[in-house]
């Protein structure tokens, strides 16, 4: 909703004039791709905000009853959809982040996986899929060429191996490009651990595995656009025995909550991508806070992958790897700001969201 469209409605509804510039300052920030207003922030940016306006009974509360806003201390200001989203989000990563899976692999069947001891660059994939299996959430992250996709496939065969036949395993990613990658680079992969496996007691096991096929995630959901809703939800669940999203940082919150719903809770779910790169279209940027909140947990369910197999590689030249030069007038990729601050509130009741629209008979549609 637009900040012009969601001012008026609160004037047309009996909200004040000031609490409707705060309802535009919040529209601004969701179409910047923020689940949430940030207080100090905005006032600083606009001062003619008057903080009294947000003292209105029925019209911005605490999160504990419904109301069109949700203010979160003196820190953020909510539209409710997006308070309600972002809990319904926290609530069920943190139960998946506790309940135990398959379990570790056994340290002596990850050597042979990975052809031997190796000499320390491949430590954190070989972590990864000792652990994969040790909760039903699963995080991997890294940035190019860290080998992810390798790592995924020997995570899936190390998943085969544990459960004694193979599992039914949906594998997905937000936009139909990122599906195609996604299934060319997973057959890459699949032919160069054939090559690296030759011989040993997982060459029998890869023989087997069957590569799964990668779809949209919308796809997966069962998106229907006549009526702007996935199909999949908890009354008619993904069947699988394990689904992955690959591309995981251009998830958004409604995309990751609509997931979740839809996700059985036996069912894990291990999300794949590169935290600092994809953001979503939408707001909310689900895997970089997701990340950030775990790599804050000892022994949480993540692996980030921080060795780049590409820079092993020669290449033409030191200046392939150069930074490219910035345009005229707009900052360099490193320089730029970030889009999106940190949830910073996983798991502990946290979130991230989506706004208020007018449902019928004039009242917020959440």
């Amino acid at each position: 909703m637009s900040a012009g469209l969601l001012a008026r409605w609160v004037e047309a509804h009996g909200g004040s004039p000031a609490l409707a510039r705060w309802a535009a300052a919040l529209a601004l920030a969701e179409a910047r791709g923020h689940t949430a207003l940030d207080l100090t922030r905005a006032r600083a940016e606009d001062s003619a905000l008057d903080p009294a306006a947000l003292e209105a009974p029925g019209w911005v509360g605490t999160g504990a009853l419904r109301t069109p806003f949700v203010r979160e201390g003196e820190q953020r200001l909510y539209l409710w959809r997006h308070w309600q989203a972002e809990a319904r989000v926290a609530a069920a990563l943190a139960a998946r982040a506790r309940e135990p899976d398959t379990g570790p692999l056994a340290p002596e069947a990850v050597e042979a996986l990975f052809g031997g001891p190796g000499d320390g660059r491949d430590a954190a994939q070989r972590e990864a899929v000792r652990r994969c299996g040790e909760a039903r959430l699963f995080v991997l992250t890294g940035g190019p060429g860290t080998g992810k996709t390798t790592t995924v496939l020997r995570m899936l065969l190390a998943r085969q191996r544990q459960l004694g036949s193979p599992p039914r395993v949906r594998v997905a990613a937000p936009t139909g490009k990122a599906a195609q990658r996604l299934v060319e680079a997973m057959r890459e992969g699949r032919a160069g651990l054939a090559s690296a496996l030759a011989g040993s007691a997982w060459e029998t096991a890869l023989a087997g595995f069957t590569l799964p096929e990668a779809s949209t995630l919308h796809r997966l959901l069962g998106y229907q656009p006549a009526r702007h809703r996935f199909a999949r939800d908890a009354r008619d669940p993904i069947e699988a025995d394990l689904v992955v999203v690959d591309e995981a940082s251009m998830l958004d919150l409604a995309q990751l909550d609509a997931l979740l719903a839809a996700l059985p809770p036996a069912t894990p779910l291990w999300l794949v991508g590169d935290a600092e790169q994809l953001s979503p279209v939408g707001p909310g940027s689900a895997l970089q806070d997701l990340v950030q909140a775990l790599e804050a947990r000892p022994g949480a369910p993540l692996v980030r992958l921080r060795h780049s197999f590409r820079a092993d590689t020669p290449t033409r030249g030191p200046e392939c790897r150069r930074s490219p030069p910035a345009m005229p007038g707009r900052a360099s990729p490193r320089s730029a700001p970030p889009r999106r601050w940190p949830c910073a509130r996983w798991p502990a009741r946290r979130r991230w969201r989506r706004p208020c629209a007018t449902g019928p008979g004039g009242s917020p549609r959440t």
